[in-house]
């Protein structure tokens, strides 16, 4: 056996014997569907022309999608989203089923002290992109109205609420 692969050994052995085990582990696994509120829109944000649309992609998508977005909402009057909170002892993963701005994880984060709280975005469906408030005003591709863009403004703080409640109650 070549020496390299002896140290490597004796390193694996090492770390090994300092791991600390534990004859028990918390683990649960709590969900809640949401039903998120659409944005309500006016005409000149479904056509694009309010401060800070950003139109990308492929040209015309938008006109070409804003009537199946607006009978989506007519017809659904709300968008279902599942949040997940699995538990392991300290360690907490949140599953969002959406693009979540940082700013919504961060608060998840915050609203559980003590834990190692993760989010994770594009779990259990697709909701599409969830700026935090502020973002609106500022406009941008992801606050504008279309087909990747339609839930109000407040959906990011009901799924962090959701997130933080299934975490609490443990």
């Amino acid at each position: 056996m070549s020496s390299a692969l002896n140290l490597e050994m004796r390193e694996v052995e090492k770390a090994l014997g300092a791991m600390k085990y534990r004859g028990t582990a918390k683990i649960a696994s709590r969900s809640r569907t949401l039903d998120l509120p659409y944005r309500q829109v006016e005409e000149t944000e479904i056509q694009g022309k309010v401060k800070g649309a950003q139109r990308f992609g492929e040209p015309g998508f938008y006109d070409k999608t804003q009537d199946m977005i607006l009978e989506e909402i007519k017809r659904e009057g709300t968008a279902k989203a599942e949040v997940q909170a699995i538990l392991l002892d300290e360690i907490v993963h949140v599953s969002i089923p959406a693009e979540y701005f940082v700013q919504h994880g961060l608060r998840i984060k915050e609203g559980t002290p003590g834990l190692r709280t993760r989010v994770v975005g594009y779990a259990n469906g697709m909701v599409g992109y969830v700026p935090h408030k502020e973002a609106f005003a500022r406009g941008g591709y992801e606050t504008t109205f279309g087909y990747r863009s339609k839930l109000a403004p407040d959906a990011g703080d009901l799924l962090a609420d959701a997130a933080i409640a299934l975490i609490r109650n443990r």
